[in-house]
């Protein structure tokens, strides 16, 4: 993988797992302007799943840059980003649009630059 992807792949693994971190401390300052008392358990499970995908992905784009498993990976936090693109959609949050496309693009590139080996 090219340095500066995987620099992008990092960063926007980062960014969400930063997200999930924040959703978990304070879900209202992410969720929509409705709060339910299920919000900081959705909130919590966004982060048990963000957090740990992040972290594995900012590390394996750079121990594993070749590797096979490293498409699987990445395959498995784009899917994650593009669900959170439905919600963001569905819930009319553009900013996580954005940003859950910029991080699917990234992980997808990196996918297509693995494959290609």
């Amino acid at each position: 993988m090219f340095w500066w992807l995987a620099l992008l792949n990092t960063a926007a693994a980062l960014v969400s797992s930063g997200f999930g971190i924040a959703a978990m401390l304070r879900p209202r300052a992410l969720a929509p302007t409705e709060h339910k008392p299920a919000d900081r358990f959705y909130a919590v499970m966004y982060g048990a799943r963000s957090v740990p995908l992040g972290i594995a992905v900012a590390i394996g784009v750079w121990i594993m840059p070749a590797s096979p498993a490293l498409a699987l990976l990445l395959a498995v936090a784009a899917i994650a980003q593009i669900v959170d693109i439905i919600t963001g959609v569905r819930t009319r949050l553009w900013t996580m649009v954005g940003g859950a496309a910029f991080a699917t693009l990234c992980h997808l590139s990196g996918i297509g630059v693995v494959l290609a080996g």
